[in-house]
């Protein structure tokens, strides 16, 4: 996405989709005529605002006509109607998607990271392709209680497989995840072919199978039909100075996003499927990158994109976001900063940033002791201005995804 900046009033439509100003394209398209160019970039827009039904019914429209002239516009129609179509349970369609995209003429339109998903993840939906679309049943609010890991992450109870055991709650994470071991213990068997992934925290590559759990319950939500990825033990083992942490079980976004609305609350617990009273003054739009989940915030007056990592225990900011530090103030210092995630750990060089103040809506939060790293890696930073953990809520109540209304705010 990179930092932002005043956007010039003579940008283009492609101009301000390739800055991440969504706001500013909206008001675009509102003045175009009906046709192939209103119907990509509504589409695009839909598809980045989480709204996949609109998104994927606008970019098919539009799909004949852009694969007349090929080029960036496909490429970008392809890969954002590639995630509406998990997001509706559309494996087939997703699958068919990303092959077209995967053609050389099309990825080498893509900036590297996504580039990487569409390599990596053609394979999943062509597995999934005859996975029946997950499915919900909850009869209204659902609650279940948080805990804390000792990686500073929240877990909660799910019972899957006739086992209740504690899952990471990891907006992060493209689907939900186990370990080989994790699978075999709640009778989830793979399917044979083994693909590779990278993973979006760390940037390496992990050898994955696929399967999906028929049944899970959280509270009283059950789940069906659940895709997961299963990585070997190892490869979600965690080395502390205390012990080795293995993430055995993960929720993914995709399920967070279908129970609705999802609370991460100190006094509630994890809440879900709830009605929300809107918020929109001290709210921030929540939008998409791929399978995860974003917003856009301030810090010192400019407009910054993030995904939102809950799977994450700390921010780890982008390096676009290097621009705007500034380093006549004697706040920052090189470091080298090691990041653990699926695959193991990586070490990364950077700068270290004591604090910075991120303005969400109308509250303002300082997160301390961050790290901007001096080069890409492959990992989500490199397209985002950050990747904001559970640091961008720590010591208030928690925050709330409102999946329903698009919107994000803390508590």
């Amino acid at each position: 996405m990179g930092p932002a900046g005043p956007m010039a009033t003579a940008a283009t439509p492609d101009d301000c989709l390739r800055a991440g100003r969504l706001t500013d394209l909206t008001l675009q398209i509102a003045a175009m005529p009906d046709g192939v160019t209103r119907d990509y970039f509504a589409g695009v827009v839909a598809s980045r605002a989480a709204r996949p039904d609109e998104g994927a019914a606008r970019l098919s429209q539009a799909l004949p006509a852009l694969r007349l002239t090929r080029g960036p516009r496909l490429a970008e129609a392809l890969y954002d109607l590639t995630y509406d179509d998990v997001l509706l349970g559309r494996y087939a369609g997703a699958a068919q998607a990303e092959a077209e995209l995967n053609a050389p003429d099309l990825l080498a339109t893509l900036d590297p990271v996504r580039r990487q998903d569409a390599l990596d993840d053609a394979g999943i939906w062509r597995l999934l392709a005859g996975t029946p679309p997950m499915h919900v049943a909850v009869d209204g609010p659902t609650r279940a209680p948080l805990r804390r890991t000792l990686l500073g992450i929240d877990a909660v109870p799910v019972e899957a497989g006739g086992i209740t055991a504690d899952w990471i709650i990891d907006s992060g994470a493209n689907l939900s995840v186990l370990t080989v071991s994790m699978a075999q213990r709640l009778g989830v068997a793979p399917f044979p072919e083994t693909l590779h992934d990278r993973s979006g925290s760390t940037g390496l590559e992990n050898t994955i199978r696929v399967g999906v759990v028929p049944r899970l319950r959280i509270g009283t939500a059950v789940v069906t039909d659940v895709p997961v990825l299963i990585f070997d033990d190892q490869a979600l083992a965690i080395h502390m100075p205390k012990g080795t942490v293995v993430l055995n079980a993960t929720i993914g976004y995709p399920v967070l996003r279908a129970l609705g609305t999802v609370r991460l609350s100190r006094r509630f617990g994890f809440v879900a499927y709830e009605t929300l009273t809107p918020r929109r003054r001290d709210s921030v739009a929540l939008g998409v990158f791929g399978l995860m989940p974003t917003v856009s915030i301030a810090y010192a007056g400019t407009p910054v994109t993030g995904s939102l990592d809950s799977g994450a225990n700390r921010t780890a900011l982008g390096v676009s976001f290097a621009a705007l530090i500034d380093r006549r103030g004697g706040d920052v210092s090189p470091t080298t900063r090691t990041t653990g995630g699926a695959g193991g750990t990586a070490t990364s060089q950077g700068l270290r940033l004591r604090s910075a103040t991120f303005r969400i809506g109308a509250r303002d939060v300082t997160l301390r002791d961050l790290f901007v790293p001096s080069a890409a890696s492959g990992a989500i930073t490199d397209v985002m201005d950050g990747n904001f953990g559970q640091d961008l809520w720590d010591g208030l109540d928690g925050p709330v995804f409102d999946f329903d209304t698009g919107r994000f705010w803390l508590e």
